[in-house]
């Protein structure tokens, strides 16, 4: 991140403007962890004034794609200001950054489900035309939120051993879930709200006949977590959609979009009360990190719980949407949630 300081020269004692500027050198490097992902280069702004004799005002500024964040700090000692703006300053960001991720993942989700819902008269005019090859190759372009999806439940059902790996692809999974959506077009909901939960319906459907991840389960509960810890470094493998929408391990491209999205510890609902805790783990960890070490903890839980989990940090679905998905009701759904994200923030909370 880069920063620019304003009118420091208020400070008359030219060592003492020294050290500001060295203080603030090192908590902007601090901001780093957070702005990481971030599309494009941040600067942070900090313009300094006196509002009295030996009283300081400083304001940080930081223009953000949508929107500026703006926090400000007074006080009659320059260096405690520098450290509690900054204080202030770090988790303001963090949720702002959080927040505008998955506002947009959100709003590009709600474009690709609109275009489906708005495309599903003339899909089903094409299957009636027997326009076999169009209509899979639109499906395809349309369901890829599903994909990833599929590829996630299928990293964890290799890891846990409960399939052999490289038993199946992910391609060809795809490729039979879009058979079935293709078959059952005449199915689909027509809300907008619906289309998405009766397709990782079908997914999870169509998934637990191919993996019986329960019934492995049920046989080697015992000795999964020790499965894990050996099979952990082979989902660390990246992927994407390729140009023709099919999914691809990362290291057969040259050139790759990011992945869709990434676990966060803002996930977990840290209180105001908690930003210090959340500051320090970031400062420990950057994202890729904090994202492996959540999905490391997730991955050993069974499996309904564990998707439960993926549906709704992941795809960012709600109690309600998981229960119709899941067949189950929305309060234990809701426990599910409260347990996990409790037992992931006591995790969290041991490495401060």
């Amino acid at each position: 991140m880069k920063y620019k300081i304003y009118n420091d020269s208020i400070i008359k004692q030219n060592d003492v403007r020294i050290h500001c500027k060295n203080l603030i050198e090192k908590q902007v490097s601090h901001l780093d962890h957070y702005s990481s992902a971030y599309p494009k280069e941040l600067v942070l702004n900090l313009h300094f004034n006196s509002v009295a004799k030996d009283k300081y005002i400083i304001t940080a500024t930081i223009r953000l794609k949508h929107n500026t964040l703006i926090v400000k700090q007074s006080g009659d000692n320059i260096e405690s200001i520098i450290y509690a703006l900054f204080d202030r300053l770090k988790p303001a960001l963090n949720k702002r950054l959080y927040k505008q991720r998955n506002e947009h993942s959100k709003h590009a989700k709600d474009k690709r489900i609109k275009s489906f819902s708005e495309n599903l008269p003339e899909l089903i005019e094409l299957k009636n035309e027997n326009s076999d090859d169009l209509l899979k190759d639109i499906l395809k372009l349309l369901l890829n939120d599903i994909a990833k999806y599929t590829y996630r439940r299928l990293k964890t059902a290799e890891m846990t051993s409960s399939i052999k790996k490289g038993m199946f692809k992910t391609q060809e999974l795809l490729d039979e879930i879009y058979l079935i959506v293709y078959e059952r077009l005449e199915e689909i909901p027509t809300g907008e709200d619906e289309i998405l939960v009766w397709l990782h319906k079908i997914v999870d459907e169509y998934l637990a006949e191919k993996f019986q991840e329960m019934e492995f389960e049920n046989e080697h509960f015992d000795s999964i977590e020790n499965i894990l810890e050996k099979e952990y470094q082979s989902m660390e493998e990246e992927y994407t959609i390729d140009a023709d929408y099919d999914i691809v391990a990362m290291e057969e491209l040259d050139e790759y979009e990011a992945p869709y999205h990434l676990y966060s510890l803002n996930q977990l609902g840290y209180e105001d009360d908690e930003h210090y805790l959340l500051d320090q783990l970031i400062l420990k960890m950057n994202e890729k990190e904090l994202h492996a070490m959540i999905e490391k903890e997730l991955i050993k839980l069974p499996v309904l719980k564990r998707t439960i989990i993926d549906l709704y940090l992941l795809e960012q679905m709600t109690a309600k949407e998981i229960a119709h998905i899941k067949g189950i009701s929305i309060s234990e759904v809701e426990a599910v949630i409260n347990e996990v994200i409790s037992q992931l923030k006591k995790k969290f909370s041991s490495l401060v």
